[in-house]
């Protein structure tokens, strides 16, 4: 794990450089793409595969379902969650790393790794050893995450991707929202201040894969909307359904129990 975070500190040092810069293209899904995405998609790409050398799945780098829908392990990685957030400059972007197992054809991921260099804020877990934050950035050390015991009841919203549902989904429960960048979102429910995240408009694999596994070893989940099941992964189209995340507070609760039966 600590191979994984050091990848990342690398690949965020090389964003920071880059940041400011404001140029970028539209990709086919109408999100921007930028050099500090190609450059971090570089380094993570060397990095990564120098730790384990299996193939890396991501946003700048998708591999046909037959290549890898029998892969037992495999990299997947947003070099840049949150372009938008970059482009803004509101310190919400991320490096997302994720390392995916297939078991009796079902693919989850066993490591995550999420890194927001603007906030110097680093989140990693892996599966059974539960979920670490750096706590000196110099020396590269690790501290188990502390959590807050106070309940918080706060739904995260997206700052772009804020949809109709989601704000009906908030009002029916007076929660109170607060919109935050990319994965840093699962980080907030990971450590108990904020108690659900709805996702209700497009999100990819890589979006979700290292907070997913942060989540789940805190005791929190993320959950189909439509299976009541955790996230599938490996599928042969990398868009994730729509999905609720639940804090650790949250599991079973009554919004909890609401969502399995009606939705």
């Amino acid at each position: 794990m600590l191979l994984a975070v050091q990848s990342s500190l690398r690949a965020g040092d090389v964003v920071l450089g880059l940041h400011g810069q404001i140029e970028f293209v539209l990709k086919d899904d109408s999100s921007p793409l930028t050099e500090a995405d190609l450059q971090s998609h570089r380094i993570l790409c060397e990095e990564l595969t120098g730790i384990l050398r299996v193939p890396v799945v991501s946003e700048e780098a998708e591999l046909e379902y037959k290549v890898r829908k029998d892969l037992e392990y495999y990299w997947l990685i947003d070099p840049l969650d949150g372009s938008k957030d970059f482009l803004a400059q509101n310190g919400q972007w991320c490096i997302n790393i994720a390392l995916m197992e297939q078991r009796h054809h079902i693919t989850q991921p066993i490591l995550g790794v999420i890194y927001a260099p603007m906030l110097e804020k680093l989140y990693c877990a892996a599966k059974g050893c539960g979920v670490y934050t750096l706590c000196d950035f110099q020396n590269k050390t690790l501290q188990s995450l502390k959590t807050s015991q106070i309940p918080s009841y706060i739904a995260l919203t997206s700052n772009f991707h804020n949809t109709q549902e989601s704000r009906d989904f908030i009002q029916r429960y007076y929660l109170d929202s607060k919109p935050l960048g990319a994965s840093l979102k699962f980080c907030m429910l990971a450590s108990g201040h904020a108690y659900i995240y709805p996702r209700f408009t497009g999100s990819k694999e890589w979006d979700s894969a290292a907070g997913d596994i942060i989540l789940f070893e805190s005791g929190g989940v993320v959950l189909d909307y439509v299976s009541k099941c955790r996230l599938a992964y490996n599928k042969e189209s990398l868009k994730n359904n729509y999905f609720v995340a639940f804090s650790k507070a949250a599991v079973n609760g009554m919004i909890y129990k609401e969502f399995l039966v009606n939705g």
